[in-house]
């Protein structure tokens, strides 16, 4: 594991527009398969958003679970929970 300087510990790694590509991927992935899927991508050296693999999620806590639910009963969706993924609780973690 790599040490991240702490001037960048709280600097987003993504811009908007790639994290509203891969909610928009994450919808799509979830059309096609049906439930909840973890899902496994990446972002190729030119830009591209690449599904590595997906699969039915089975290993979310309760609390994460229950926050997905208020996060899609407030109509946000994947886009809500992304945003609210990265908020940051004061623990050095969004989430």
């Amino acid at each position: 594991m790599l040490d991240v300087a702490p001037e960048r510990r709280d600097v987003p790694c993504l811009r908007p527009e790639q994290l509203r590509l891969i909610a928009e991927m994450a919808v799509r992935v979830e059309q096609h398969a049906g439930p909840p899927q973890d899902i496994e991508w990446a972002i190729a050296p030119g830009g591209a958003l690449m599904v590595l693999q997906a699969r039915p999620e089975t290993t979310w806590p309760a609390r994460r679970r229950e926050r997905a639910a208020r996060a899609a009963a407030a109509g946000g969706g994947y886009l809500a929970l992304i945003h609210a993924a990265g908020t940051r609780t004061g623990d050095g973690h969004g989430g």
